[in-house]
């Protein structure tokens, strides 16, 4: 049995408050931070439009570095 199996195996005999545990634990070995999704508020929803009404294309990163002054070819 590879060690995933083993772990998969584990897992499936835990109960919810354990899994629960176990998350606390693996989130902190790995590294990765999950954030609880929320409703957007009034200014989410005014940049959402914003956003979704600006047809503009993203300018590479070259060019607003020389618009700013800064030699992006020396960083």
């Amino acid at each position: 049995m590879s060690t995933k199996e083993m772990a998969y195996t584990l897992i499936d005999s835990l109960t919810e408050s354990q899994l629960g545990a176990v998350i606390g634990i693996l989130k902190e070995l790995s590294g990765i931070h999950f954030y609880d999704e929320v409703d957007p508020d009034e200014i989410d929803l005014k940049m959402i439009a914003e956003a979704e009404a600006d047809d503009s294309q993203p300018e590479p990163i070259e060019e607003y570095a020389k618009r700013l002054g800064i030699d992006y070819d020396n960083l």
